[in-house]
């Protein structure tokens, strides 16, 4: 539980500094954060933002598809929305 707890202070870090460029340490943190609580809205979304933001454009593409296979994270307005960005900025608009 501490392992959480901490991945949680990193992820809140993080996302209060304006400064901050490490993307893939962000996806480390949102990454450990679902393993305990996979349900997270926010880590989700969170995690598909850093995903775009490090530029990992497949690893965002397969992680949203896999949001999209679960019914109840899949009508969520902020997953759909992150979902359009990353498909979006894959080249496949549709």
């Amino acid at each position: 539980m501490n392992t959480v707890i901490h991945q949680l202070e990193m992820i809140d870090r993080f996302t209060s500094d304006p400064n901050a460029t490490d993307y893939d340490r962000a996806v480390t943190y949102c990454t450990n954060i679902l393993t305990n609580c996979p349900a997270s809205i926010r880590h989700n979304a969170l995690k598909c933002e850093y995903l775009l933001r490090a530029l990992q454009l497949k690893e965002a593409s397969k992680f949203s598809n896999e949001l999209m296979l679960n019914p109840s994270i899949a009508s969520i307005p902020l997953i759909q929305c992150w979902r359009g960005r990353i498909l979006c900025y894959s080249g496949n608009e549709t």
